[in-house]
């Protein structure tokens, strides 16, 4: 992804500065999940930031 398109999808990173955002975009990982497939846990720590591209995501507690 590049980083126009990542700020044109996600405004949050609009201010970041371009290094950074460099930065951000060479430890990122672009996955794909198929429907109904569970990515994550309750009461489980995470080690990643989701960020979600396209599609929608359904939480079940």
């Amino acid at each position: 992804m590049e980083p126009n398109e990542l700020r044109e999808i996600f405004p949050l990173f609009n201010t970041t500065k371009p290094d950074t955002l460099r930065w951000f975009l060479s430890i990122a990982l672009e996955r794909e999940y198929y429907e109904n497939r569970k990515i994550l846990w309750e009461n489980t720590w995470g080690n990643a930031v989701y960020f979600l591209v396209d599609g929608w995501v359904k939480v079940i507690t």
